[in-house]
């Protein structure tokens, strides 16, 4: 297989006019960051203000204070049916929801909405819960316990979560009977992942929406032996201060404090679906997930693996962005939208078993990072590029910096100290960093400033030739094997590739950490581990560039002051990264 490179050494709830807006932000030729929306204002499902006014229109009628397009929205559900419930959820902890309903008693499919992780908690699915409605669905949506105005402590997604998601069923049956057909579970970040735990052990639930998931819990907050603090410290900081269960207070102090992970872990393992995969598999539930790339809440990875292991009926949407980006409109209920145009259809035909072709249709849906591009592919396997093998070169002595290609070197060896870190950060901001790439505004590195400074002993770079007419496209997922010893015996390192233009604009394509424990000062061992999975096309005069430095303050480090990293390439032991080239 030919390289694609040329060999050298390298150096909803606002207007549907303004969400539509920020959908063709894209295409209107703004390329500046100040051109952005209010990032806020941008993220409908989460804007409170913006909610409550929706809420209390909802309730009342009076619908003054909206754009005219949502009081007409307001206006029909009213007229459907809408009222606002509270039900018991486990130990009779009352949960705070709504309830979408029809006057007539034609019976109809019912859609259950675990709210997300905010304390907005069920009004975030005011606009889809209303397009449902209009659809012909029943919708019931709660808050889920310890957020907003339910009871109950947060268990993340433990027990009594589950039991809640029962409840609600209960009470949805309760108070409409017969007049439901089926009953499927929609949920969007936290939600979506209870969603999936209810459908392993409720029969009841006859198909699934997950969006912006998780798979493994685990894996999601410790990454090849490494604490993601940025994640797990800002789920720790949205809910209300005290209502956090002191277990989970508890093991998200673990992550975030350096302590022995075991128990985290075994308690992250209780609350991942992947753990639960038989029991989905078994009855073959329908899943429908949506993702995103840069996803840094639960990284797209292991959500991957979850999909290759279910067996029944599923569909994947991965899109641009950071968690929640990709369905932000879906959310809020806008026209038009593709993923909620696949929801609603997902939903028909296993809820309203109408035969509408799209458990035949393609599985995968992707859009190509920094694009809006999208492409679909029967299965996973045909998405996936073959593994093309590149050998980390020599660095030079100066600027530390060496080739990225398909020659296997003779030995080298390179220290980092451990130290300031490089520019490239996995993410500035949680959520919002990624919003811009929805925005076509990825993050746009100065690579030269990469190894300047009081970095420039802190970081190693290797970089292709310059890609081949025509382009160099990778789908699915790089793998890095280095050759590293440490003096301590314990290292951390985070590897970043960038797709780098002709001006030397880096932007990051992928990413992943790996730390050593407990190692033997000065033996060296080959770190083999998956940067998270990417969908991307390299333009032709473009270079593809990895970086491995020893920290990111996204991650936790294992690394002391006076750590030294050595990375090496022997005879026989190269170090090398392994591309998804179609």
């Amino acid at each position: 297989m030919t390289s694609g490179f040329n060999e050298e050494s390298g150096s909803g709830t606002t207007s549907w006019a303004l969400l539509s807006a920020v959908a063709d932000f894209a295409d209107s030729g703004r390329r500046s960051a100040e051109d952005l929306p209010d990032a806020q204002a941008a993220f409908v499902p989460l804007d409170e203000v913006r909610l409550a006014a929706l809420r209390h229109a909802l309730r009342t009628g009076e619908t003054g204070v909206l754009p005219e397009d949502l009081a007409v929205q307001v206006e029909q559900v009213r007229a459907r049916g809408y009222e606002e419930v509270r039900f018991p959820g486990a130990d009779g902890d009352e949960l705070d929801g709504a309830l979408w309903t029809h006057p007539d008693d034609e019976p109809r499919p019912a859609l259950v909405m675990p709210s997300p992780w905010v304390n907005p908690g069920w009004t975030s699915y005011t606009g889809i819960a209303a397009r449902f409605q209009e659809w012909g669905y029943h919708v019931l949506a709660y808050t889920t316990r310890g957020f907003g105005d339910s009871g109950g402590l947060v268990e993340a997604a433990g027990d009594k979560d589950i039991e809640d998601a029962g409840k609600a069923v209960d009470h949805l049956l309760a108070r409409l009977g017969e007049r439901v057909t089926k009953v499927g579970f929609l949920g969007e970040s936290y939600g979506s992942g209870i969603s999936q735990l209810a459908a392993a052990v409720d029969t009841r639930v006859a198909a699934v929406a997950a969006l912006s998931t998780w798979g493994d819990m685990g894996a999601a907050f410790y990454e090849n032996g490494t604490r993601h603090l940025a994640s797990v410290g800002a789920l720790k900081s949205s809910p209300t201060p005290g209502r956090l269960a002191p277990e989970t207070e508890k093991m998200f102090d673990t992550l975030l404090g350096g302590g022995d992970v075991s128990d985290p872990l075994a308690w992250a393992a209780r609350r991942s679906p992947i753990n639960r995969v038989e029991d989905l598999n078994a009855r073959g539930v329908p899943v429908h997930y949506v993702h995103a790339w840069h996803e840094t809440i639960f990284p797209v990875n292991q959500t991957l693996e979850l999909f290759r292991r279910l067996t029944g009926p599923k569909r994947l949407y991965l899109g641009i962005g950071d968690h929640t980006s990709p369905e932000l409109l879906c959310l809020s209920g806008v026209p038009g939208d593709p993923i909620l145009r696949d929801l609603h259809r997902w939903f028909d035909r296993f809820l309203k078993d109408e035969n509408n072709g799209i458990d035949h249709e393609p599985q995968i849906t992707s859009e190509v990072m920094h694009t809006r591009i999208r492409h679909t592919y029967s299965r996973w396997e045909d998405f996936i590029g073959e593994a093309q093998r590149l050998y980390l070169g020599a660095p030079e002595a100066g600027p530390r910096r060496g080739p990225l290609g398909t020659v296997q070197p003779s030995g080298w060896s390179l220290s980092l100290q451990s130290g300031p870190s490089t520019p490239a950060r996995v993410a500035d901001a949680v959520i919002l960093s990624g919003l811009l790439e929805r925005f076509v505004l990825p993050k746009r590195y100065l690579t030269n400033h990469f190894d300047q400074g009081a970095a420039q002993q802190c970081v190693g770079i290797w970089s292709t030739g310059p890609a081949s007419p025509g382009g160099t496209r990778l789908r699915g997922t790089p793998r890095l094997s280095l050759n590293l010893a440490s003096t301590t015996g314990m290292a951390t390192i985070v590897a970043y590739l960038c797709a780098v233009d002709p001006l030397g604009g880096g932007y990051i394509i992928s990413h992943a950490p790996f730390t050593r424990h407990d190692g033997q000062a000065g033996t060296t061992v080959t770190a083999e581990f998956d940067l998270q999975a990417t969908d991307f096309f390299l333009p032709a005069g473009w270079r593809l560039m990895l970086a491995v430095d020893t920290a990111d303050p996204f991650y936790d480090t294992a690394n002391e002051p006076s750590t030294v990293v050595t990375l090496t390439s022997e005879d026989g032991k190269a170090s090398y990264l392994d591309l998804p080239v179609v």
